[in-house]
This record gives C-alpha cells, sequence and structure tokens, in this order.
C-alpha cells in the first residue's frame, strides 16, 4: 500500500521532516534545539553518507525520535531514488544542510511536491555567485510546493533585523552587511575561520563578488580578495576601535533573499 502524497496528509498531522547531513556540523548543531520542538513535526528523518550523527553524545537521541539512512545521494543521477526516499517516508520538507548543489535538488523535491529548505547556496561549477544571479529572476516562478532558499544561520537572522529596521525606520538608502569576526582559539591567538577554511576561500579569491543594485544581483568579473573596502565608517558608531580593518566585498545570499511560491 502507497501512502497518500504528502500534500495531503500535511493538514491533518505534523509534517515529517527530512534533513540532509545530518552528520554534519550544522545539523547535530540544529538537532540539538529539536528536542524541546520534537512536537511540532511527525517523522524525522536523518540522512548523511556518514553515520557519525548516531554517536554524537550531545543529542538526545531517544527524546529525537528519528530514523537514519545512510546513504550518498547524487543528485540529479539519483533522482529515482531520492524520489522512492520521498514517498517512503511521506515527507513534507526537505531541510538540506549540505554543500550539493542547490538547484538538483530544489528540482527534485519540486517534483515530488515536497517542500525544499535550503541553507545555503552552492554551485560547484560556476559559483554561487552565479547561482544567485539566476535564481533572482526565478523567485516568484509557480512551483508545485512552497521553498525557502537561503534561509540559513546568517541569512535568516540579517533578513529579520533588516525587516525590523525598515518597519521601524522606513526605507534606507542602503543596505551593508558586514561580518566582524572576534573569535580567537582556546590555546592562544592565532588567525582561524571559525565556518569552513574551503568556502571562505571560495568567497575570497575563487568565486566571482558583486553587490545587489535596485534588489538585483550584479556579478563582477573580478574576486573579493580584489575589493578591499576601509570598514572605519560602518563600525565606527557601533564598535571603537583603535585600528579600523578592511572588508572584503563580497556577494552573499543575505543580500539577495529568495523565495519559491506554490502554484495556485
Amino acid at each position: 500500500m502507497t501512502s497518500p502524497p504528502a500534500s495531503s496528509q500535511h493538514s491533518r498531522r505534523p509534517p515529517n521532516l527530512l534533513i540532509l547531513g545530518a552528520s554534519g556540523s550544522v545539523a547535530r548543531a540544529l538537532l540539538r534545539r529539536l528536542g524541546g520542538r520534537r512536537d511540532q513535526f511527525g517523522r524525522v528523518i536523518l540522512l548523511d553518507k556518514r553515520d557519525h550523527v548516531l554517536d554524537d553524545r550531545y543529542l538526545e537521541h531517544q527524546r529525537l525520535d528519528y530514523e537514519f539512512v545512510r546513504r550518498r545521494i547524487t543528485l540529479p543521477r539519483q533522482q529515482a531514488y531520492f524520489r522512492r526516499l520521498l514517498r517512503r517516508y511521506a515527507v513534507d520538507i526537505v531541510l538540506d544542510v549540505t554543500d550539493m548543489d542547490t538547484l538538483p535538488i530544489l528540482a527534485a523535491a519540486d517534483l515530488a511536491g515536497v517542500s525544499y529548505i535550503g541553507t545555503s547556496l552552492n554551485e560547484n561549477r560556476r559559483g554561487a555567485q552565479a547561482l544567485v544571479d539566476a535564481l533572482h529572476p526565478t523567485r516568484e516562478k509557480p512551483r508545485r510546493a512552497p521553498h525557502i532558499l537561503c534561509s540559513g544561520m546568517n541569512p535568516g537572522v540579517v533578513n529579520i533585523w533588516v525587516w525590523h529596521g525598515v518597519r521601524r525606520y522606513g526605507k534606507p538608502r542602503a543596505i551593508i552587511h558586514f561580518e566582524y569576526d572576534t573569535s580567537t582559539a582556546a590555546d592562544g591567538w592565532r588567525p582561524i575561520v571559525t565556518w569552513s577554511r574551503k568556502e571562505f576561500l571560495s568567497e575570497l579569491a575563487w568565486d566571482p563578488t558583486g553587490m545587489v543594485v535596485d534588489g538585483r544581483p550584479v556579478l563582477f568579473r573580478t574576486r573579493a580578495i580584489q575589493h578591499r573596502h576601509s570598514m572605519r565608517d560602518i563600525l565606527k558608531p557601533v564598535l571603537p576601535l583603535a585600528a579600523y580593518p578592511s572588508g572584503f566585498l563580497v556577494l552573499h545570499e543575505e543580500s539577495s533573499s529568495t523565495r519559491c511560491t506554490r502554484r495556485p
């Protein structure tokens, strides 16, 4: 007996959640918070090519009440398997915390009528900036299910700040997002990157950079490392320093919110 479509079940029960990349650091940080909100979901399915999440002693494994699938997913080549997986577990929401290419997962979820939540934009061939430029014009294109892109840690928080600022103070002339990291190693100071050295170097020295002009991403032919900007005027009102660093101009998901709406 096959399960009815996820969309027909969604109104009668909590949504079933599939987390891709469940053994990664971001997913496990999320799972540490999910225990107290477990009643908001039906089945929780964790998928990863590694099973490190099963040995995480900081997780409330019994309270999370999850099902684990160990599998390497390569899309679109394994689209048939992925669709069978979604149907088998009657998945309503796919949460993607991987570094796999975004578009194939989005397309596969949409084809199955399942909502996709992407925490970042990834494109290994052209770079994330080109993906932003490709997705932005189609963000209102009708889909089989509603989707949310660019909802990761920084984009989600930053966009709430922007929303609050616009409502309280009105529409600004410009919006500047910046990251200023003061993290240091426990055993003494040394230059460190607290999230991903690979992605940091890709954004800095490999991917073309750009900026958003009148609501549309504009790509440059140059890299972020070629666009240094003094942070003095930006940081001085909020953080007094003896000397101010220079920042790199990077086109981030925070700068271009992307959503995909359900077909009427």
